[in-house]
């Protein structure tokens, strides 16, 4: 889809939810989904969504349209304004998605053949499902990070220039966090590794600490620790191990942060971390996020 376009709405349920697209002049994509459902009669559901159209504005014009891959779609034409509907059935992922395009004006479908044009039908072509991985890719507001997917999305946090997604398994731990940060040069004025030890909650003890600067382009700074877990960890030996990880990508002028707790200092990796200069876990050893 367009790299203009950004989230502006999401749903915190994998199983079933809603996303929004916008970019700076309104919304341009909707987008939802439902998994483990079984085939539905797609030609009755776009049915089912000209007839509400036409409740909502009598003046409404419909008609079905020929959409690629197996969608069945549907364009809305009301005055200038342009709206296409789609539905699409993945049988092997057993999942239903729904898209509604807002391109804003008449001319996103051919009235004469009735045919998806090519801006319209490239998004639909590119919504599809990732095959099985042990890691799940999130791609939202300059985030770019594959995920472990026994984690799940537990919380976002977004102001201006600075942007949050957390993760937890099914219990509270292990959790991780990727922080992407602007105008390094205003917010962080010391260097990364100090800036690090400041975002460590109360009472927690560092147990190493390292700087690298001849991995690749980025400055890299790392840091493990380890605090209490709850009022009375200390006494019954509950801890939790936490490793903090940031890099200037020099290329996006941006600071990301990525913290990793777990129960135990032993584990798998939890997290591949990318940002505009490639795969910074894939390309520097050192970057690696098992505790």
């Amino acid at each position: 889809m367009p790299c203009e376009w950004e989230m502006v709405r999401y749903g915190m349920r994998y199983e079933r939810g809603a996303c929004v697209f916008a970019d700076p002049y309104g919304e341009r994509l909707q987008l939802a989904w439902q998994r483990e459902t079984d085939r539905p009669d797609l030609e009755r559901l776009v049915s089912d969504l000209r007839a509400k159209e036409k409740d909502e504005d009598s003046a409404a014009e419909t008609e079905p349209i020929t959409c690629p891959d197996d969608w069945t779609g549907l364009i809305v034409r009301k005055g200038d304004a342009c709206t296409i509907r789609a539905a699409r059935y993945i049988a092997p992922h057993r999942t239903l998605v729904e898209a509604a395009l807002l391109p804003g004006r008449a001319g996103a479908a051919t009235p004469l053949n009735r045919t998806v044009t090519a801006p319209a039908a490239t998004i639909l072509e590119s919504i599809r499902l990732l095959p099985a991985s042990p890691f799940r890719r999130w791609e939202a507001f300059g985030i770019h990070v594959e995920v472990r997917t026994d984690l799940v999305l537990d919380g976002c946090h977004f102001l201006p220039g600075d942007v949050t997604l957390r993760f937890k398994g099914p219990r509270a731990l292990p959790s991780l966090s990727i922080r992407r940060l602007a105008f390094p040069a205003v917010r962080i004025k010391e260097p990364l590794g100090d800036w690090l030890r400041k975002q460590l909650p109360a009472r927690s003890r560092v147990l190493s600490r390292d700087t690298r600067t001849e991995d690749g382009p980025h400055p890299l700074a790392r840091l493990r620790s380890r605090r209490s877990r709850g009022p009375f960890g200390f006494l019954l030996g509950l801890r939790i191990a936490r490793q903090d990880v940031a890099c200037l990508c020099p290329r996006e002028k941006r600071v990301y942060h990525a913290v990793v707790e777990t129960a135990r200092r032993a584990g798998e990796s939890l997290l591949r971390w990318h940002c505009e200069c490639g795969a910074l876990t894939d390309r520097c050893e050192w970057v690696s996020f098992p505790l």
